[in-house]
């Protein structure tokens, strides 16, 4: 998955112009991040936020939070809605150059999140997310390798009788 977020950034970065800042992130921000964020902007922030397996293949929830600063050109609202514009154009058709694509970016949707912890640091940030298909790379296909094909149990039983032991080899498709 580091090159599913490795490869949205590197799209990212070169879609939203005039970033001093663009990285993956580990997720959604809390109060002490904030504060590292805010001294970067303008900033996107790739993130991963959930991933599901469907239909053998790797379905995430991507996004983008988006980062801006008061400058000389522009009020931080405006600019970080010049840098959302941006990434939703950014965002269309895009498989970013990956063979392992397998849709196209869904449920795109941007929010600003605005709050008073972010408006006091001085910068206005918004997230912009998306549902987007993934082939499951070989080594985690559920087809390759044997999940639980056997079980082996031991229970505890009454002080001084035996421990209950069992193998249990479940059926396999």
């Amino acid at each position: 998955m580091q090159q599913i977020l490795d490869a949205v950034r590197d799209g990212l970065q070169a879609q939203v112009p005039g970033l001093r800042t663009c990285e993956v992130h580990g997720g959604r921000f809390d109060e002490e991040e904030l504060r590292r964020v805010c001294q970067a902007a303008p900033a996107v922030y790739v993130a991963a936020l959930d991933v599901r397996l469907v239909d053998r293949s790797l379905e995430l929830t991507l996004a983008a939070f988006v980062v801006a600063k008061d400058s000389a050109g522009a009020t931080r609202d405006r600019a970080a809605l010049a840098m959302v514009a941006a990434t939703l154009r950014g965002l269309d058709r895009q498989d970013w150059g990956l063979a392992a694509t397998e849709t196209a970016p869904a449920q795109v949707q941007a929010q600003n999140l605005f709050a008073s912890r972010v408006a006091q640091r001085g910068v206005a940030m918004w997230g912009v997310s998306w549902r987007q298909r993934f082939e499951l790379p070989g080594a985690l296909d559920p087809a390759t390798i044997d999940v639980l094909a056997t079980v082996f149990a031991e229970q505890a039983q009454a002080d001084g009788a035996p421990v209950a032991q069992d193998h249990i080899t479940l059926p396999q498709e």
